[in-house]
């Protein structure tokens, strides 16, 4: 199997797998308020931008030499080897003061359980207090509606930063992920006062319970719809055009242009809607939590940008663009099951639009991909079940990142051998390395 197969065929089964996790993981929650677990406002920004990115990995895959492809891949691997090595050591090193600090902790709590039993009745009186104290103060209604909003405006400026008014987490939280425990710990939930929701936020508090979203619908379906009709109209050469366009024709590439064209038509407005709805919650008192992202110029550019290159590498060298996603959410503070299932989901549509791209290309084996996507689901709904259960055994979050690093550098290293063969064998047979495909 060429490089270019197995990046084809890699697609797929990451496809089916990103498949098998979002039903797996379908009601899991937000862990500091009631919505889902996936972000879908940064689904919206970043959706049609990392198609069009998939779409340019896939060309680009299509007429560059299989000896630039290994190499780009090869690249990509030892980068994210090393950032897998160096996350895992960080995710170890902090389970070992986590389980320091239990032992700690349970060690004094047995030397005097009584005053330990004093400490946790202060603790739910404190909770009830920090739960219900904050919400019975002036309103931003009784002072005309100024007051809280303007300082709304003024003071929200970054994502990491919460505005809510509920409970705090601690380590006795129950119903959230460990690894979420341990990065949100001392962060409030959003919590809301019976009368305190009017109808707009009402909606707004609602919409975020559901997946199925008109707007998310919308942005998700257009673009990969228009890249799959764009695709049959132009062909390829090995599909003709199913009406009739020659390859390099000028109207071939006017489809071209087009398409790109309405990609990024769709994210301007889709970035359009997300700011204004983000200034409606500010007008209306919404409680925005770590990880919200404040919709300005910097998360939009930085945003924009990881979106074109996740779904480049989709393309180009068949991994899944959620590798490169979920280090940007951590960085804005975001949770980390809702990083994990949000960069899942976009993962999910890359690879199934590049997927396509492919067999029309004629690169999938589709009996040996279907094998292996049928192992993959296999697979992923036993690692959540069995990884689960030995994160909660154990007490170390770390294991999932030290199997991912080491499955990433395992893939390196695997991918190194076999290419280099490959390359020797071209060499031997006189192949020149740095000829591209003609496109035409």
């Amino acid at each position: 199997m060429s490089p270019k197969e197995a990046i084809a065929n890699s697609n797929l089964v990451i496809f089916f797998g990103c498949v098998t996790r979002f039903i797996r993981n379908y009601n899991n929650k937000h862990p500091l308020k009631d919505a889902t677990a996936i972000d879908y406002s940064v689904v919206t920004c970043q959706m049609p931008l990392l198609m069009s990115g998939t779409y340019i990995g896939v060309f680009l895959n299509e007429f560059l030499p299989e000896f630039l492809v290994f190499v780009l891949l090869f690249v990509t691997l030892v980068y994210l080897s090393y950032k897998g090595i160096q996350h895992s050591i960080e995710a170890w090193k902090k389970d070992n003061e986590a389980i320091r600090k239990k032992k700690e902790q349970a060690l004094a709590n047995s030397i005097n359980k009584k005053k330990d039993e004093e400490s946790e009745k202060n603790l739910a009186k404190k909770k009830e207090d920090d739960l219900f104290k904050p919400l019975l103060k002036t309103s931003n209604r009784s002072l005309g509606g100024a007051g809280l909003i303007a300082s709304n405006r003024k003071s929200r400026v970054d994502s990491r930063q919460s505005m809510a008014k509920g409970p705090e987490i601690d380590n006795f939280t129950q119903g959230i992920d460990d690894d979420d425990k341990k990065a949100l710990i001392g962060e409030r939930r959003s919590t809301y006062m019976p009368g305190e929701v009017n109808h707009v936020l009402d909606n707004l508090l609602k919409m975020e319970k559901q997946h199925f979203r008109l707007r998310t619908i919308i942005v998700v379906t257009i673009p990969f719809f228009a890249i799959l009709l764009i695709s049959l109209f132009r062909g390829n050469k090995n599909l003709e055009s199913i009406v009739g366009i020659k390859r390099c024709d000028p109207l071939d590439f006017i489809l071209l242009a087009f398409q790109f064209l309405l990609l990024i038509v769709l994210t301007v407005i889709n970035i359009v809607m997300l700011k204004r709805e983000y200034q409606v919650k500010l007008d209306n008192d919404y409680q925005f939590v770590k990880g919200d992202i404040v919709w300005d110029q910097r998360s939009i550019i930085k945003f924009t940008i990881f979106a074109v290159i996740g779904g480049f590498i989709s393309g180009a060298v068949g991994l899944s663009g959620g590798i490169l996603f979920t280090p940007l959410f951590l960085d804005f503070g975001i949770a980390p099951s809702v990083a994990s299932g949000t960069s899942m989901y976009m993962a999910m549509f890359a690879t199934l639009s590049s997927s396509i791209l492919f067999m029309f290309s004629g690169y999938i084996i589709y009996d040996y991909s279907f094998w292996l996507s049928f192992w993959a689901i296999v697979g992923t709904a036993l690692g959540i079940t069995i990884i689960g259960n030995a994160v909660k055994k154990s007490g170390r979050v770390s294991i999932l990142v030290v199997l991912l690093g080491f499955v990433i550098t395992a893939s390196m290293i695997a991918e190194g051998i076999v290419g280099t063969i490959d390359t020797i064998d071209q060499v031997n047979n006189n192949e020149n390395l740095f000829e591209f495909n003609a496109y035409c």
